[in-house]
């Protein structure tokens, strides 16, 4: 009787791979600002993930559109499929604390379009660490220390109307607000900080470019980035 040939089965597709990944692996519940190895193991998981969906991206960059899909049963626009491919997509509550199913046909929305939202759904940082950075952004918006993309208008004396001597007040009272708060952050957690809520970059990317090799960057930028945050949450009592 003959061999019986084995044939290899064949390899998985990009698809499958991101399908059978592990769970992402978790920080210590106790004590997670110490856990290097864990954290270490979260940015491997990322990278590994991360690599899929850019080869998938890249995969199917010449057949799939970058056009709007249209209105949804709602009649609200949803986001666009490539654009939201690998991020986190959930319906946007209709009243205030009630949840939507995910099949729901109400309006969706990307929650993870900035690099702190990304940091909040993985667990990276902690709930009062977000609300921290957001009120941080507030403030800097508040400022107007933004890049801005159009130039204003000449100011027209409207009753009711914020006069330009106001304008100027609130800019003044943001820019002493912001110039507070970073002083609350630790000197060596000012530039992450910056990078990460101001600027939407990665703490890995803020600590490569300030010369750490990038098997630690990814490390050092989030603990920088933590304890910059853990300050302004003592501070502000969230």
């Amino acid at each position: 009787m003959g061999k019986k040939s084995r044939k290899k089965p064949p390899p998985l597709t990009l698809e499958q791979q991101l399908a059978v990944m592990p769970p992402r692996p978790e920080l210590d519940p106790v004590e997670p600002w110490m856990d290097a190895a864990g954290a270490a193991a979260q940015i491997a998981w990322d990278r590994q993930r991360q690599a899929l969906l850019d080869q998938i991206r890249k995969r199917d960059a010449d057949t799939v559109r970058l056009v709007d899909p249209g209105r949804d049963a709602s009649g609200n626009f949803m986001p666009s499929p490539y654009t939201a491919r690998g991020h986190v997509i959930r319906p946007a509550p209709k009243k205030l604390g009630i949840e939507i199913p995910k099949d729901s046909s109400f309006p969706k929305r990307i929650e993870t379009q900035r690099m702190i939202d990304r940091y909040r759904i993985r667990s990276q940082i902690t709930p009062g660490q977000f609300r921290a950075a957001e009120f941080l952004l507030s403030v800097w918006q508040a400022a107007g220390l933004e890049a801005k993309m159009t130039a204003g208008y000449d100011p027209v004396g409207i009753p009711g109307s914020s006069t330009t001597d106001t304008l100027i007040e609130k800019r003044v009272d943001g820019t002493m607000a912001w110039l507070v708060l970073m002083e609350v952050v630790p000197y060596r957690s000012r530039g992450v900080v910056r990078a990460v809520v101001i600027e939407d970059r990665s703490a890995g990317d803020w600590a490569r470019q300030r010369g750490i090799r990038r098997d630690d960057s990814g490390r050092v930028g989030m603990g920088r980035l933590r304890a910059g945050l853990s300050a302004l949450v003592d501070h502000l009592k969230y």
